[in-house]
């Protein structure tokens, strides 16, 4: 059976992966088309954007001993869709912090499937498809990428409830007989 995946547990997955590997870390900051010196990264997950409502799934900071060389504001997509202006409040919020750190983008992290549909995709920097990821990670890890993406190429399909669906027709039959009443 296939392990459940939610975005956070993903947030977790590529905590550790750039935290294990300094070629994942590498592949974002390119992905984002900064150019950055670095020996060491930190994450931090659900931040509070600076200047702006919500939060970034990620704050990635990269860093060249005692100095914060790059900033990257991640989002991370499997198949959700957008809250209003997420977009928008992400670069408020790169904007906010421009000053602070040499350089930054935002970023969203996504399957190919989904970064392709995507309208709102382009309210951000750059964008990153989690197929990337896919051969840098191993075991369990590996296995929710791959659920993921998995997942994003399937559409949600609902599954009728009967007493839902019984709820609708007789309000639409009422609506009916109530519009040749009055009209």
């Amino acid at each position: 059976m296939k392990p459940a995946v939610t975005e956070y547990a993903l947030d977790g997955v590529i905590e550790r992966l750039l935290l294990a590997d300094w070629k994942v870390a590498a592949l974002l900051l390119d992905a984002a088309a900064l150019e950055a010196g670095f020996d060491r990264v930190t994450i931090a997950r659900q931040v509070r954007h600076v200047g702006a409502s919500g939060t970034a799934d990620l704050v990635v900071r990269y860093w060249l001993g005692p100095a914060c060389t790059a900033m990257l504001l991640v989002e991370n997509k499997i198949d959700a869709g957008f809250t209003p202006d997420q977009p928008a409040r992400y670069a408020i919020s790169r904007d906010a912090q421009r000053s602070s750190v040499p350089a930054i983008a935002t970023l969203l992290l996504a399957p190919d499937v989904y970064l392709a549909g995507s309208r709102l995709a382009s309210g951000f920097d750059a964008a990153a498809p989690y197929e990337r990821l896919l051969p840098l990670a191993s075991g369990p890890d590996r296995e929710l990428i791959a659920t993921a993406i998995e997942r994003a190429e399937s559409p949600y399909e609902p599954v009728p409830v009967p007493e839902v669906m019984d709820f609708f027709i007789g309000y639409a039959e009422l609506a009916r007989s109530a519009r040749r009443t009055w009209c």
